[in-house]
């Protein structure tokens, strides 16, 4: 049986992969939640965290013990959650957010516990009561910040702002993670060109 088979890889870079999240939302979008400000903030936080999940991968075991393979879908429904909390609560109820979106739809993949805490420790600091101020500091790199509630036109503006090559700090890592996920990136082309020759037998 012959058949093609087509996937959809994540957009290399923090910066492409929040710009690819937020180019699915609309003002329309926002609006239709009862607390559209804190929806706002915390939407760039979920796609914050969501793209950082995808991208330490390329820092092999440094970023995660084991590759995960997280897709769009996790992110949707983390925020399809977060939506029916800030319509049925006054409050953010911060703490259901995180066990939601950690333990259960992002932490259903993970079998390591080393992988766990660090994924846990890292949503904390993304959806927090601090992360709705504006201009929160995801990190120790201040290029990455959680912009005032705005237009979605705004948001996209402020996206390709940042810079094209995320720091290791951006992730929580020391910038020799860089030398690491160089070594792997070299390594992931050369074998690539390796399978592509042509296979020579002598007889």
């Amino acid at each position: 049986q012959n058949a093609v088979k087509m996937t959809l890889e994540p957009p290399k870079g923090l910066k492409a992969n929040m710009i690819g999240s937020f180019q699915a939302f609309s003002d329309e979008f926002f609006a239709e939640c009862k607390q559209a400000t804190a929806y706002k903030k915390l939407c760039f936080s979920l796609c914050w965290f969501h793209a950082i999940m995808q991208e330490r991968r390329k820092f092999g075991p440094l970023g995660w013990n084991i590759a995960y393979d997280y897709s769009n879908s996790d992110r949707d429904c983390c925020i399809k959650q977060l939506r029916v909390f800030l319509d049925k609560y006054e409050t953010v109820p911060f703490k259901v957010i995180v066990q939601l979106s950690g333990d259960v739809n992002y932490g259903g993949r993970i079998t390591d516990d080393w992988d766990r805490r660090t994924m846990n420790t890292l949503l904390v600091e993304y959806v927090c009561e601090e992360a709705m101020e504006d201009n929160y500091q995801f990190s120790a790199d201040a290029s990455y910040l959680n912009p005032p509630a705005c237009k979605h036109s705004e948001y996209m503006e402020v996206l390709k702002t940042w810079p094209l090559q995320p720091h290791p700090e951006a992730f929580g890592l020391h910038e020799n993670a860089d030398i690491t996920c160089a070594q792997n990136e070299v390594k992931g082309l050369f074998e690539t060109i390796l399978t592509l020759q042509p296979r020579v037998s002598t007889g």
